[in-house]
C-alpha cells in the first residue's frame, strides 16, 4: 500500500518541503488482478491478428490494454487455442462432491467436531487430515467458533 500526503505549502515539490501541516492522506492500494478477458473477445483478437491487425489497433479497437492483447496472441501461437487452459498445482484430494457433502453436514450439525467429519469422509473412502476438512469449511465460509458465556437474567 502506498501513502501520498496533500500538503498546502509554497513550495511545489513535497521532497523539499519541510513544513509539518499535512491536509490529508490518500491511501492507494495495489492494483488488483483483473479477471479473464472472455472467450469470445480472446477469440475476436486472434480474428483480427490473422486479417493482418497489430496489437496496437486490436487494443484500441476492442478497448482492452495491448499487453492483454498481446498474452492472448502468444498463447494462441503456442497452443493453438484461446479456451482456458489447466493451471498448475496439486490436485484436490476430495472431489467437489465430497466437498458439498462436508459443508453440508456441517451446516446442518453446527456442533459437530472434526474427527467426526473426518470419520464420515473416511466411510465414503476418502481419508483426509482434519486440517484439509477445516480448510474446505473454512472457504465455504463456515468457522469454528465458541459461543459467549452469558449469566441467566432472572426474574423480578
Amino acid at each position: 500500500m502506498m501513502i501520498i500526503r496533500i500538503h498546502l505549502c509554497v513550495i511545489k515539490s513535497p521532497y523539499k518541503c519541510t513544513c509539518s501541516v499535512i491536509v490529508s492522506e490518500v491511501r492507494l492500494k495495489r492494483r488488483a488482478h483483473h479477471e479473464e478477458q472472455s472467450r469470445q473477445v480472446r477469440d475476436t483478437v486472434v480474428e483480427k491478428c490473422k486479417a493482418g491487425f497489430g496489437y496496437k489497433n486490436i487494443s484500441q479497437a476492442l478497448n482492452i490494454p495491448r499487453s492483454t492483447v498481446q498474452a492472448i496472441i502468444l498463447k494462441w501461437k503456442e497452443y493453438q487455442t484461446t479456451a482456458n487452459l489447466r493451471r498448475p498445482g496439486r490436485p484436490s484430494k476430495l472431489s467437489a462432491h465430497t466437498s458439498r457433502r462436508l459443508i453440508r453436514d456441517a451446516a446442518k450439525r453446527p456442533m459437530i467436531t472434526l474427527d467426526e467429519l473426518q470419520r464420515s469422509t473416511a466411510e465414503v473412502g476418502d481419508s483426509v487430515h482434519r486440517t484439509t476438512i477445516s480448510r474446505i469449511l473454512h472457504k465455504s465460509g463456515l468457522y469454528g467458533r465458541v459461543a459467549r458465556r452469558k449469566p441467566f437474567l432472572k426474574d423480578p
